[in-house]
């Protein structure tokens, strides 16, 4: 199936990994670390998250993003012709038929940006695609769904600079990504965007009756949109055939 079929890894957490590894004086770290288990499954697309632990927050988040960014910039460098990053649809076609690896980019979570949005313009054009608004905190867009309960004060759904955040991703044609928002976040999202959007690492909520899965009503909404999510009972099971809707 995965080679009659174009096949996506949605999210993968690879790069906070890649640049761990070089920091440590390794090179061609995805071609001896991931890319022959990566072939195997006949994978075609690799979304890469720019993914912050907490440990570098606040000060360190944008630096740590653009760390990642450059480290994969460097191993492609070292790898010609295995695997490119791309900027859209027609690109992520023309890796396939070049018989090489997608890389396309996406935030988990916005911190890198502070409360500065002329920065995603500057993440656009290092090759950002996709925007996840939140991890697993709150940050300056919106609020979370914890992996388990805690105390803390009540929820709350976008900010004003997330929803002025929303029409610049709008603007520049970027990709929303949903997975860790919350319930009011999403019907947030919902009522101010109005492309497709998608939810990469979510699941049935019905399934598997965890905050993190989506509701019966959000994944009608997007597929009503056009967006991609899987149904797999395993909450943090990642899509493999996912269309991100990217210009």
């Amino acid at each position: 199936m995965h080679r009659k079929y174009f096949v996506a890894d949605a999210h993968n957490d690879i790069l906070s990994n890649v640049l761990h590894k070089r920091s440590e004086g390794r090179t061609k770290v995805i071609e001896t670390d991931y890319l022959s288990d990566m072939n195997e499954g006949g994978v075609n697309l690799v979304i890469c998250s720019l993914f912050i632990n907490d440990r570098y927050l606040p000060e360190m988040a944008l630096r740590v993003a653009m760390d990642q960014i450059a480290a994969l910039y460097e191993e492609i460098s070292e790898n010609p012709g295995k695997f490119r990053i791309c900027r859209s649809a027609s690109e992520i076609k023309c890796a396939a038929k070049s018989d090489e690896i997608a890389f396309l980019l996406s935030f988990e979570g916005v911190e890198p940006l502070g409360q500065d949005i002329s920065l995603l313009r500057v993440f656009y054009e290092l090759g950002v695609r996709g925007v996840g608004l939140v991890w697993s905190r709150r940050n300056y867009a919106g609020d979370n769904y914890s992996f388990k309960s805690r105390e803390e004060g009540q929820k709350g759904g976008l900010t004003h600079w997330g929803v002025k955040l929303l029409e610049e991703i709008e603007r520049l044609g970027m990709y929303v990504d949903i997975s860790h928002l919350n319930d009011e976040g999403t019907n947030d999202l919902a009522k101010f965007y109005k492309r497709p959007f998608m939810a990469s690492h979510s699941n049935s909520r019905r399934l598997t009756p965890v905050m993190r899965n989506l509701t019966g009503d959000q994944i009608k909404e997007i597929t009503l949109r056009e967006g991609g999510t899987n149904n797999d009972r395993n909450h943090h099971a990642r899509p493999w055939l996912c269309h991100p809707k990217v210009r």
